[in-house]
């Protein structure tokens, strides 16, 4: 009886070690357990509602990822319509992943079947499985954002999703702090565009950023000197401010499309994810939303 205790103390012991190891991943030459990268998944996905495939005729929907064929964290099912996974923006908004190369799925929530996912190649729209590798302590966001088709009938073969029309796309972070400037942190920002329908026809477009003192929103661009552009799908480059009250505007061609007041404090490393309410026959600020996300703070 002794002996069966104490074999089974080893053996829990040892599972324990090995899913540390695991949550940690280790170096390959040194053997010493490496902090896990981090990942976030934005979901600006709509899906045409009729066959006719007409921009106006979009809803927003909930989706599945699935990281190394599962949903469960790192990856996740039922990730909510315009939302960030894992929600919230107080610097804890990642999910801890082994630094090590990694597969992908995502598709429609609780969609089955190789023909579900998103991920296609240009040559005939057949499914592929990107693989991605991740460097250890590195914060990354899976920018998924398009239009996919309309859901076939019950029980027929699934509709193959054009592979521009949401690829597969990962934007490395950065993990520094700001710039001190007379022995005072400034914040840092960057602009992650997942919005479709900046354009008419969804097709998203490169956005120029705007950073203008105090909470009074801009009419106009005109005069103003953008500080850069954040193309669809991807990030802007990292921009330092003083700390202070301000108001983001982002435009397409000169066009203002998004806008908001933040407000940056000292030392901090914020993300703002600008996506799509819905289609306008206009675009605007008006179908809109930018989301706030604090990444760190020094």
């Amino acid at each position: 009886m002794k002996l069966s205790i104490q074999r089974g103390f080893v053996r829990m012991v040892l599972a324990a070690t090995v899913a540390a190891t695991a949550a940690c991943g280790s170096d390959s030459t040194t053997g010493v357990s490496a902090p896990p990268a981090q990942l976030r998944i934005v979901n600006s996905v709509f899906q045409y509602t009729d066959a006719t495939s007409t921009a106006s005729k979009t809803t927003p929907v909930t989706i599945d990822v699935l990281i190394d064929s599962s949903a469960t964290a790192p990856g996740a099912a039922s990730i909510p319509a315009n939302s960030v996974f894992p929600s919230g923006g107080t610097g804890s908004g990642y999910e801890p992943l082994i630094p090590d190369v990694h597969t992908f799925v995502a598709r429609l929530a609780g969609d089955t079947g190789p023909t579900s996912t998103f991920y296609t190649n240009l040559t005939d729209s057949l499914p592929y499985l990107p693989h991605q590798f991740f460097t250890s302590a590195t914060p990354s966001t899976l920018i998924i954002a398009g239009i996919v088709p309309v859901s076939p009938a019950a029980g027929a073969p699934h509709t193959r999703v054009p592979a521009t029309a949401v690829p597969f796309t990962v934007s490395t972070g950065d993990p520094f702090q700001p710039p001190l400037v007379n022995g005072v942190y400034q914040a840092r920002f960057t602009v992650i565009n997942a919005a479709p329908f900046t354009t008419v026809g969804g097709f998203g477009a490169t956005l120029s950023i705007y950073l203008t003192p105090g909470a009074t929103a801009p009419t106009t661009v005109t005069g103003l000197t953008s500080l850069g552009v954040a193309a669809y799908r991807f990030a802007s480059q990292y921009q330092n401010a003083d700390a202070g009250i301000y108001t983001l505007t982002l435009t397409a061609a000169s066009k203002i499309v998004a806008q908001t007041t933040v407000t940056l404090a000292a030392g901090e490393v914020r993300t703002y994810v600008v996506q799509s309410t819905g289609y306008a026959a206009v675009p605007s600020p008006a179908n809109s939303t930018i989301l706030a996300l604090l990444d760190n703070k020094y």
